[in-house]
Protein backbone atom coordinates (compact mmCIF):
# COMPACT_ATOMS: atom_id res chain seq x y z
CA UNK A 1 0.00 0.00 0.00
CA UNK A 2 1.82 3.22 -1.23
CA UNK A 3 2.33 6.09 1.55
CA UNK A 4 0.93 9.02 0.14
CA UNK A 5 2.47 11.50 2.92
CA UNK A 6 5.70 9.72 2.93
CA UNK A 7 6.04 9.81 -1.27
CA UNK A 8 5.20 13.73 -1.10
CA UNK A 9 7.52 14.10 0.98
CA UNK A 10 10.07 12.57 -1.08
CA UNK A 11 9.33 14.26 -3.93
CA UNK A 12 9.01 17.54 -2.63
CA UNK A 13 12.41 16.59 -0.36
CA UNK A 14 13.98 16.01 -3.58
CA UNK A 15 12.55 18.08 -6.25
CA UNK A 16 10.41 20.72 -4.11
CA UNK A 17 13.53 23.28 -4.46
CA UNK A 18 12.88 24.56 -7.74
CA UNK A 19 15.92 23.67 -9.19
CA UNK A 20 16.76 21.85 -12.48
CA UNK A 21 19.21 19.28 -10.41
CA UNK A 22 18.15 17.25 -6.65
CA UNK A 23 18.23 19.14 -4.32
CA UNK A 24 17.32 17.85 -0.83
CA UNK A 25 15.29 20.13 1.21
CA UNK A 26 13.34 20.25 4.34
CA UNK A 27 12.51 23.08 3.42
CA UNK A 28 10.65 22.35 0.61
CA UNK A 29 9.09 19.56 2.48
CA UNK A 30 7.85 22.17 5.06
CA UNK A 31 6.69 24.73 2.63
CA UNK A 32 4.87 21.80 0.77
CA UNK A 33 3.62 19.83 3.80
CA UNK A 34 3.95 21.90 6.61
CA UNK A 35 6.72 22.22 9.27
CA UNK A 36 5.75 19.06 11.50
CA UNK A 37 5.58 16.45 8.55
CA UNK A 38 9.37 17.93 7.56
CA UNK A 39 10.21 17.61 11.09
CA UNK A 40 8.63 14.39 11.86
CA UNK A 41 10.08 12.71 8.03
CA UNK A 42 13.17 14.34 7.76
CA UNK A 43 15.45 11.49 9.25
CA UNK A 44 13.35 8.97 7.09
CA UNK A 45 13.81 11.05 3.47
CA UNK A 46 17.43 11.31 4.56
CA UNK A 47 17.91 7.54 5.03
CA UNK A 48 15.39 6.61 2.39
CA UNK A 49 17.83 9.32 -0.11
CA UNK A 50 21.35 7.72 1.04
CA UNK A 51 19.94 4.33 0.35
CA UNK A 52 19.52 5.38 -2.78
CA UNK A 53 22.37 7.12 -3.73
CA UNK A 54 24.60 4.25 -2.33
CA UNK A 55 22.68 1.50 -4.21
CA UNK A 56 25.18 -1.71 -4.67
CA UNK A 57 25.39 -1.41 -8.40
CA UNK A 58 28.05 -3.19 -10.18
CA UNK A 59 29.89 -0.64 -12.74
CA UNK A 60 31.65 -2.91 -13.87
CA UNK A 61 28.46 -4.46 -15.55
CA UNK A 62 26.70 -1.36 -16.02
CA UNK A 63 26.58 2.13 -17.11
CA UNK A 64 24.65 4.96 -15.65
CA UNK A 65 21.60 4.07 -18.08
CA UNK A 66 21.40 0.73 -16.26
CA UNK A 67 22.32 1.39 -12.94
CA UNK A 68 19.43 3.61 -12.86
CA UNK A 69 16.93 0.51 -13.97
CA UNK A 70 18.61 -1.07 -11.15
CA UNK A 71 18.68 1.53 -8.39
CA UNK A 72 14.88 1.82 -9.65
CA UNK A 73 13.80 -2.28 -9.56
CA UNK A 74 15.98 -2.24 -6.08
CA UNK A 75 14.14 0.56 -4.53
CA UNK A 76 10.39 -0.59 -5.76
CA UNK A 77 10.80 -3.52 -4.35
CA UNK A 78 11.93 -2.83 -0.83
CA UNK A 79 10.15 -0.02 -0.38
CA UNK A 80 6.99 -0.57 -1.53
CA UNK A 81 5.40 2.06 0.37
CA UNK A 82 6.89 4.61 -2.19
CA UNK A 83 4.57 5.77 -5.27
CA UNK A 84 6.38 5.48 -8.52
CA UNK A 85 6.67 9.51 -8.59
CA UNK A 86 8.94 9.34 -5.29
CA UNK A 87 11.30 6.53 -6.52
CA UNK A 88 11.74 8.41 -9.89
CA UNK A 89 12.77 11.57 -7.77
CA UNK A 90 15.21 9.06 -5.88
CA UNK A 91 16.68 7.59 -8.78
CA UNK A 92 16.92 11.10 -10.29
CA UNK A 93 18.64 12.07 -7.24
CA UNK A 94 20.94 8.43 -7.71
CA UNK A 95 21.87 9.88 -11.33
CA UNK A 96 23.48 13.47 -10.41
CA UNK A 97 25.35 11.61 -7.82
CA UNK A 98 27.13 9.05 -10.14
CA UNK A 99 26.95 11.43 -13.23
Amino acid sequence: MIDDELSRAVVAYIRGAGLAWPHRSLDAVAGAMGADAADRLGPHLKRLAGEAVYWPVDWNRHDLLSAMDVVRGGLAEHHPELSSEAVEALVWDFSYAHW
